[in-house]
């Protein structure tokens, strides 16, 4: 689940360095606000939003203590503050990996579900390949639809219902989210000059 975690955490990253702040945008410019419909209440669309609000908000209190430069230098300008950014990230990371717990919680309870473990990029490459599962769960449900016997789910796999082992447990406790795009503080830059030119229009 860790792996599950970090690839959840890198999803919401590049959905802050791609359109979510644009389309949080629009959609407050459309005069929604978060949480106020259930596209607005989504993750990502809910704390962006407010993000953005919160930002317009100490938009507006700069220009109102900004004194203008007599001389028309243009003087000091507003900038958002990384941390304010990085909370709604954080908030967002903590919302997707809840919901994706609930999830795995409800499918857990569902007999008619076999958990099998596949090899890919989240889990190091533990059971087998991806086309191999899938190879294996249709010839077993061939045969079970054939004889009219049921499967063991063990036979297809991990048949740990999704529960963590201890090691993992472990591993989970304290996790607060990992940055990967977000650690360069070029790409920081990059998103607080867009979300400064997206209020300052």
């Amino acid at each position: 689940r860790l792996a599950l975690y970090r690839a959840l955490d890198a999803s919401c990253e590049a959905m802050a360095a791609g359109g979510l702040l644009e389309e949080s945008m629009a959609l407050l410019s459309q005069g929604l606000r978060p949480g106020q419909s259930t596209a607005t209440n989504a993750v990502g669309y809910k704390q962006f939003m407010g993000y953005l609000m919160r930002e317009q908000e100490a938009l507006a209190q700069w220009d109102a203590q900004a004194d203008p430069d007599p001389n028309g230098n243009g003087g000091s300008e507003w900038r958002p503050e990384w941390a304010h950014f990085e909370d709604a990230l954080r908030d967002m990371m903590m919302q997707t990996r809840r919901y994706a717990q609930d999830q795995l919680t409800w499918f857990r309870k569902e007999p008619g579900f076999r958990w099998i473990r596949v090899e890919n990029d989240l889990n190091n490459g533990v059971g087998p390949r991806t086309e191999d599962a899938v190879g294996v769960i249709f010839e077993r449900l061939m045969e079970e639809e054939a004889e009219g016997v049921p499967v063991d789910a063990s036979e297809l796999g991990s048949s740990d219902k999704g529960k963590l082992s201890r090691e993992e447990r472990k591993a989970l406790k304290g996790y607060g989210g990992s940055l990967e795009v977000f650690r360069d503080p070029a790409q920081r830059h990059q998103v607080l000059k867009r979300v400064q030119n997206m209020l300052q229009r």
